[in-house]
């Protein structure tokens, strides 16, 4: 999937999904099959997921729906920490 000309658009011949026939459907016709491909892997995680696209504009797309990350604030422990042992101040 790229974004191109202001919106996603679909690839069939650059679809690596074996549950789309290449050769017998049209472009028009794969399309639903792929976005549907997206929504399934995208709606299914549990905890999170990652994102990655090659394509510059498809990116910056991507970029553009979600809200940045806030590093949130870890609290002070309670107990000493052994000489040289070093924490992180930020969740990861």
């Amino acid at each position: 999937m790229k974004f191109l000309d202001g919106h996603l658009t679909t690839d069939n011949r650059a679809n690596k999904d074996r549950g789309v026939p290449r050769s017998s459907l049209t472009e028009e016709q794969a399309s639903p099959y792929i976005r549907n491909s997206y929504k399934v892997l995208l709606t299914r995680a549990m905890v999170g997921a990652v994102l990655y696209a090659t394509d510059p504009r498809t990116q910056a797309y991507l970029k553009g729906l979600v809200p940045p990350l806030e590093r949130r604030f870890v609290p002070a422990v309670t107990r000493r920490l052994p000489q040289g042992e070093q924490m992180s101040l930020f969740d990861t």
